[in-house]
Order: structure tokens, then sequence, then C-alpha cells
């Protein structure tokens, strides 16, 4: 990367890390301090902040901003962080620059990203979120993967903590008493809140271009355990032999 102009900050190299014994080739999160200072020229202004990414080589990295994990000076930015498409060998590393930088040109990247009103996709997985409904529908590929209605919450009685039993007491590890079944009550892109009695759950669902979806969770309320529920069938079966072959007979389906 160039170097920067008079009282301008340099580039932050960030020596991204592979320790496992496979080469890995996927979405890679980065954020870094472009300045030391709040970069006051685009105060109310952060997402026209120009920023580069740039490889070990020096080429330019497609790249897309997304939310810093921070909440301080959020309308004058000084932070940023950043989705790549890493490339890391096995058991080894990449070097990776990120820099504020006024001559910086947005790359274009081909994506199969979408979102609608309620829904989102990455070209392989469909979430789909309704308000009123008691649970999401998850796709891939245009077949539905859980049974209606979908993958739903529910949060059971829980006195014993995170820690549970302590005596391994049997009434501790069946936790099956519930207390709420949660329904959508709103929809955001990629963000939807659940609420039941009062109480409140915020499901965050991010799809990346070619990855699987991730969800996390938060949750507000106390002395209850969580459970996110994947509606599926299991096919129970009799084997029995006859004239020296055995055969399998469908006894019973089982919801889950």
């Amino acid at each position: 990367m160039r170097p920067p102009a008079d009282d301008m900050p340099a580039a932050v190299s960030i020596l991204v890390w592979n320790p496992h014994p496979r080469a890995y080739r996927g979405p890679v999160e980065l954020e870094a301090s472009l300045d030391y200072r709040p970069i006051w020229r685009y105060c109310k202004a952060v997402d026209a902040l120009p920023v580069r990414v740039s490889g070990a080589d020096g080429r330019d990295i497609p790249f897309q901003v997304i939310e810093t994990e921070h909440h301080s000076l959020v309308d004058c930015p000084w932070r940023r962080r950043v989705l790549i498409n890493a490339d890391l060998p096995a058991w080894g590393w990449n070097v990776i620059e990120m820099a504020y930088d006024e001559a910086a040109q947005p790359m274009v990247i081909p994506t199969q990203v979408g979102a609608a009103d309620n829904q989102i996709t990455n070209g392989e997985f469909q979430v789909r979120a309704t308000i009123g409904a008691p649970g999401i529908q998850i796709e891939r590929n245009g077949q539905t993967i859980f049974e209606p209605p979908g993958l739903y919450v529910i949060s059971v009685e829980d006195p014993w903590g995170s820690w549970g039993g302590m005596s391994e007491q049997p009434e501790s590890v069946n936790l099956n008493t519930v207390r709420h079944r949660w329904t959508i009550s709103d929809v955001r892109v990629l963000e939807l809140k659940l609420a039941e009695d009062g109480r409140g759950l915020i499901l965050r669902v991010q799809e990346t271009a070619g990855k699987q979806t991730i969800p996390k969770l938060r949750l507000m309320d106390g002395s209850v355990r969580l459970k996110r529920l994947w509606p599926y069938q299991i096919m129970t079966w009799r084997l029995t032999r006859q004239k020296g072959r055995w055969k399998a007979t469908a006894t019973d389906a089982i919801e889950r």
C-alpha cells in the first residue's frame, strides 16, 4: 500500500492465522482503528468513509463493511470492521492491510445475497420470518429443512442456573416444564424479535455468500433455559428374521 500523506495514518497490518492442518478459504471478519483520532471529515457521514483493504502482495481485496463491535463515537468514524474472503494455508497465515485512503475505489462484489421485508437469502439458504408465526422457515436450494412450524423457541423452568445440579439431581437434567412458547413479533433485515408475556428475545440470522446461516441469540429473561427446536420425524423399525433373511417393517413415526 502506498505511503500515507503528511499527518495521515498508515495502513494497519493484520496477521490472520490458521491453526488448522487444512487450508481455509472463506469469510473472515477484521476490525481495526484507522486513525488514533476521530476522522472529523466524515462525522455524520460514516458510510462515506473511504477504506482500502489489500493483501500481502499489495493488491486490493474486495470487502463488505459490517457493524463494528464498539459503540463509541458512532457518528464520527475512527474504526472499521469488514468481511473479506480470506485464503489461508494449512498451519499458516496471511497479512491483510486496512487503511483510510482518500484514493480508495469501491469494488463491485458479485453475490447472490439478497433481502426482502421478511426474508434473506445467500443463493443456497433462504430464511423467512412472518410476524405472528411461531417459527422461522428455512429452506436450502428450495427444499424445506424443518417440519412445521419451522425453527421455533421455547423456554423451560430452570432454577438450577448455568452450573446445573451440583449433585447431578435428575430433576436438574430433564428440564421439560414449558414456561413460554415464543412467537414472532417483529422482523427486520437480518434480525427478528420474538415476544411472549412482555419478555423479549432477539435472534439474529446472518448469511454469507456460499456459507451456512449463523444464528445469534440474546434473551431478556431469568431463571429459564432457552431451547431452539428443529422439528423432524424419526421412523422406528422392527427387524424380523424369516427363512434366513432379515425383514424391516416400519412401526411408527416419532416427531421431535
